[in-house]
């Protein structure tokens, strides 16, 4: 835990309210409605102070009211966060992992880095790092983030493509090679290999394998719109992926400042993320 970062969870709720009541109903039913979940938030993170041994762990609460993938993402960027955490649980498949949970909705809207813990995760350090690389000139700004996150943690990072298009496979490996030239001129790290797995068309099975075979602690992705992420989970994706409940997923946007240690969000949008944090910690 870096004590010079601030931490602040937000719980996000319905914005509920009756149609035939009045202006100043509706705003006395605001407020009681923001009290009774800023409450019900501390008294929850009090509870995952108590678990973890962290009762003097300074942060804020914050109970916003709306949806939660809009609302968290506009704190993190209006407070100029650093990362945005979320807790994920109980779901089968990386597809089901990524987008059906609000995590999906918060990293398509943000501009700043997301990690995803889930509920299964155990914490033991971050020692081996994979980028799932589509092999596009704008994943250099993630991976030079990622090169700074990893080198707190002295972690290796591999930069994994697998080969999904319909072009020959000398192609794929003519621009794979290009990329890494690109990427190595770039990028001064030297824990930072690179893989090339041949075609597939299971991309989500090839990454599970290789992260499982190579006890990976994080996966990390670039989450801009412009990255086809919804692609790579969705084309012929297995149904009972491991990785869905056991490797935390970074998300990292081409538009997201450097990672700092200033500012760091934390999204509490149900009782099973206090369990991921307690794994984590």
């Amino acid at each position: 835990v870096n004590n010079q970062a601030s931490l602040t969870f937000i719980h996000v709720y319905p914005d509920e309210l009756p149609e035939s009541a009045t202006e100043e109903e509706k705003a006395l039913n605001r407020e009681n409605a923001r009290n009774m979940n800023t409450e019900i938030l501390e008294n929850h993170v009090h509870k995952i102070c108590k678990v973890i041994g962290a009762d003097a762990l300074s942060c804020a609460c914050v109970a916003i009211p709306g949806d939660p993938g809009r609302q968290v993402a506009a704190y993190a960027s209006a407070h100029q966060a650093d990362l945005v955490v979320t807790g994920t649980h109980g779901r089968k498949g990386l597809r089901d992992y990524i987008f059906g949970t609000h995590t999906w909705n918060i990293a398509k809207r943000s501009s700043v880095p997301l990690l995803a813990i889930p509920e299964d995760a155990y914490y033991a350090g971050i020692h081996r790092i994979v980028f799932a690389s589509d092999c596009r000139g704008y994943e250099i700004a993630a991976i030079q983030q990622l090169a700074d996150l990893a080198t707190g943690f002295d972690a290796s990072i591999t930069v994994l493509h697998v080969i999904d298009e319909p072009f020959s496979d000398a192609y794929e490996r003519y621009i794979f090679a290009d990329f890494k030239a690109q990427v190595r001129k770039a990028v001064k790290y030297p824990k930072l290999s690179f893989k090339l797995i041949g075609e597939s068309d299971d991309v989500p099975g090839a990454l599970n394998t290789f992260c499982m075979r190579h006890s990976i602690d994080l996966l990390s992705v670039p989450s801009d719109k412009t990255f086809r992420l919804d692609h790579l989970l969705f084309h012929h994706t297995s149904q009972d992926m491991a990785l869905a409940t056991k490797i935390p997923l970074l998300c990292l946007p081409e538009s997201a400042r450097k990672p700092g240690p200033a500012r760091v969000t934390l999204l509490e949008a149900a009782e099973e993320a206090g369990k991921s944090i307690r794994n984590r910690v």
